[in-house]
């Protein structure tokens, strides 16, 4: 099966304001970003949302998935349900399972019930997994040292005006990006914010002060994807106004290894910061565990204190890019340990499964090592405190 409702009703946006097929999009596909006949690409601060929304890339993908063939951008989820893993497209396909006036087709009227928006790069942490395009604490030195150590689209050198765009990714705040996400406010059902960071995001507290003016926000599900380590008040008590919260909190490890991964956040800051979430009756609160070569590692340890969180929710995200976090890519003897460490925990079985599904050893587990030593080196950290099974991979 291929089909997937998100093509026909959602809109998602890069940090720099590009429209993307979706948040999963493959990055090596041809059609992971919506672009015009030119070939550049659709941008919400600079052109018509509904053009975008029925750009050539969007088209194809309706059209593939109407007609039961598998698209390029959808590889993600293809591949994690082929390891038996239940893909995005499957939780979006049941989530909108009872949708109203819909007709499915190749080109859509603007009717978006599911917008999936990072409005800026704005961010007070750099986590290993990311880049100065999510957030912007990775826009300094430090990110050219270590993208030289990798070939990827993503992980490339930035140029001095790369870095002075993203140092202030401030376009959400233009008046073309403004009324973009005003036609979006009448019939956006879910809206969900990423960043970044985004509880410091202007454009996304913006996006929920207008909503709650409007008298929508008794309609809408909010959700926000946080690092938990930024809960103002005055955000807080605008969960109140709307329909259901959910804030999904990425948590990786607990401790120091927390640090290590998502640098400098505290292990005490996100739990004091996670039980505020936890008290409050209109908010279902859910961590999201980036599943990486860094936090598979303690994933029992880490298992065992969520076994603690009463009413809680739990995801495990599967890193996918960049290769070389993933988890593919881990000495069979390290995959070998990990799964019978595993083997208790019935929330990991999938992990465990997609880990052994696929050997990336030889192609990007030297990379992973490089990339390693090459940031521990810059932020006067040692991957050997947290992780000391890797010590024998260290000087190959």
């Amino acid at each position: 099966m291929t089909f997937c409702v998100i093509p026909f009703i959602n809109i998602t946006t890069h940090a720099r304001g590009d429209v993307k097929m979706c948040c999963h999009a493959h990055p090596d596909s041809s059609s992971e970003f919506a672009r015009k006949p030119d070939g550049s690409r659709y941008n919400i601060s600079k052109d018509d949302l509904e053009e975008a929304f029925n750009s050539e890339a969007h088209r194809k993908l309706r059209l593939d998935m109407l007609n039961g063939i598998e698209n390029d951008t959808c590889t993600r989820c293809l591949n994690e349900e082929k390891a038996g893993l239940e893909s995005p497209r499957e939780r979006f396909n049941e989530r909108f399972k009872d949708l109203k006036n819909i007709e499915f087709k190749e080109v859509m009227p603007l009717d978006i019930r599911y917008a999936d928006l990072k409005l800026s790069n704005l961010c007070n942490l750099k986590c290993r997994m990311c880049s100065p395009f999510s957030s912007s604490q990775w826009v300094s030195e430090e990110w050219n040292s270590v993208s030289k150590v990798v070939d990827d689209s993503v992980h490339r050198q930035l140029n001095k005006n790369d870095f002075i765009e993203l140092k202030n990714l401030d376009w959400s705040n233009e008046d073309i990006s403004t009324n973009n996400l005003l036609k979006i406010a009448d019939t956006v059902e879910e809206l969900y914010f990423l960043g970044g960071e985004p509880t410091l995001i202007k454009a996304n507290l913006d996006m929920i002060d207008h909503v709650i003016a409007n008298g929508r926000s008794k309609d809408i599900l909010l959700k926000i994807i946080s690092n938990v380590t930024n809960l103002p008040k005055d955000l807080l008590s605008k969960f109140t106004h709307f329909k259901k919260v959910e804030v999904l909190c990425s948590i990786d490890a607990k401790g120091s290894l927390l640090r290590y991964i998502r640098y400098p956040a505290t292990w005490d800051l996100v739990l004091k910061n996670l039980n505020k979430l936890k008290a409050m009756d209109n908010v279902y609160t859910q961590i999201d565990c980036t599943v990486t070569n860094y936090s598979i590692h303690r994933l029992d340890e880490f298992l065992e204190w969520y076994q603690t969180q009463e009413g809680v929710g739990l995801y495990l995200n599967i890193l996918h890019w960049p290769r070389w976090l993933n988890i593919h890519s881990l000495p069979a003897e390290m995959k070998k340990d990990i799964a019978k460490r595993l083997k208790k925990y019935p929330e990991a079985n999938k992990v465990v499964t997609f880990m052994l599904d696929q050997d990336k050893y030889e192609e990007d587990f030297p990379e992973f090592i490089s990339y390693t030593k090459n940031l521990d080196e810059s932020r006067n950290q040692n991957i050997l405190d947290e992780i000391p099974e890797y010590a024998k991979y260290m000087d190959r």
